[in-house]
């Protein structure tokens, strides 16, 4: 899932290869890239929805909503939502791991 913030973007969940047994292993870390400097944060959160690919994002006024996934390598499908809000980041933080946003299970 990417969402657009610009002059940002964010990159959640999707697939990665194992490398001890080569199959696909499902995401869930939050990335950002600000375009502008090219520079990739991490975001650092507690709760938040589990690992997941092909999963959908919808905006709804200033926030996120994920709905469904895959969960690999187990084939596991997801029925679930969840809702992200931006409005506490500290953006101007120069720290490679950004606090402040939160996730919901609705």
């Amino acid at each position: 899932m990417i969402i657009d913030l610009a002059p940002n973007f964010f990159l959640h969940g999707g697939q990665l290869i194992n490398q001890s047994d080569k199959k696909n292993k499902s995401q869930s870390d939050l990335y950002l890239l600000n375009v502008e400097s090219l520079t990739w944060k991490r975001f650092f959160v507690f709760d938040q929805p589990t690992a997941r690919d092909q999963h959908t994002l919808t905006k709804i006024n200033n926030e996120y909503y994920i709905y469904g996934g895959n969960i690999a390598p187990e084939n596991l499908l997801l029925d679930e939502m969840w809702c992200l809000s931006l409005a506490n980041v500290p953006w101007a933080s120069k720290q490679m791991e950004l606090p402040g946003i939160v996730w919901e299970k609705i």
